[in-house]
């Protein structure tokens, strides 16, 4: 309505150049996430969302100024009062201020993504720069836990003896909640054997999206029947200490506490990952 109201601009180019500017910042705020936690420079995509959220905010500002229609002049005014200004400073400051929000959570990538470096330098030959196929599993420090007794923590040293593996996910993942029922088969097939199945839940997108949120993680728990222990990893703790990428990620650990197996990605009940991953969980078992 500003582009066509005080612009002069025709509906359908007031539209599209809307449209442009949602799109443009949508597009320049995720670039700018992928390069911060893939640890490459994401500062030109960071400025493009503050350019973008500045002109928006400045078009529906203006919105907020325009007055009505003079009947008799056949044109519109601008209007000055104090509650116009008010409305029109609100529609400035609310996408500078969610810009800042994202900025904050580029600064969070950025420091996961330079956490994950370290940890993926500490895990190579200092030599070859070559990472090892089986080296020693790192031990996880996370201090939220569910589907535990009591709440209580499960550590590494403490599972020694037993075949680990470590599911890396969010319940807000479509690919995360579509492995679910092959990993729900490995636990109810292998736990009495020797296997435990621990969940790691990595929120993707900032606490305002409630995947930090202990009761929305238990909720998920209920609604996909996983019934093995989960820690809540809202820092990406354990997440940057495997030098994880993607979600799902799992990690296949030995009776001696060393990563056999690593992956990622969807697979489902009786498809050949599946048979893959249960061949090589009921070869560490018989180890």
């Amino acid at each position: 309505m500003v582009g066509r109201d005080a612009l002069g601009l025709s509906l359908t180019f007031a539209v599209a150049l809307a449209a442009f500017l949602e799109l443009a910042l949508i597009s320049s705020a995720l670039l700018a996430r992928a390069s911060a936690m893939a640890g490459r420079p994401a500062s030109a995509d960071a400025l493009a969302v503050w350019v973008f959220s500045a002109v928006s905010g400045v078009f529906s500002a203006a919105h907020e100024l325009i007055g009505p229609l003079d009947p008799s002049t056949g044109q519109r005014g601008w209007q000055h009062d104090s509650l116009s200004l008010l409305a029109a400073g609100v529609r400035i400051a609310a996408p500078l201020v969610a810009a800042w929000l994202w900025e904050r959570v580029l600064v969070s990538a950025r420091r996961a993504a330079a956490a994950r470096s370290a940890a993926q330098a500490q895990s190579r030959d200092p030599l070859t720069g070559a990472r090892a196929s089986v080296r020693p599993a790192p031990p996880w420090r996370n201090t939220s836990w569910l589907n535990t007794p009591d709440g209580a923590p499960l550590t590494l040293a403490g599972l020694r003896g037993r075949v680990v593996l470590l599911n890396f996910w969010t319940f807000t993942c479509w690919n995360c909640t579509g492995l679910v029922p092959s990993l729900v088969a490995y636990d109810r097939a292998y736990r009495d054997k020797g296997l435990t199945l621990i969940g790691i839940h990595d929120p993707e997108f900032p606490p305002y999206g409630g995947e930090h949120d202990r009761s929305n993680v238990a909720d998920a728990l209920r609604k996909y029947h996983i019934e093995y222990a989960n820690a809540q990893d809202n820092d990406h703790a354990t997440w940057n200490l495997y030098d994880i990428q993607a979600w799902p990620s799992y990690v296949l650990i030995d009776r001696r506490g060393n990563i056999r197996y690593e992956g990622a990605g969807e697979f489902h009940v009786d498809d050949g990952n599946y048979r893959e991953w249960d061949a090589r969980i009921r070869a560490l078992l018989a180890e």
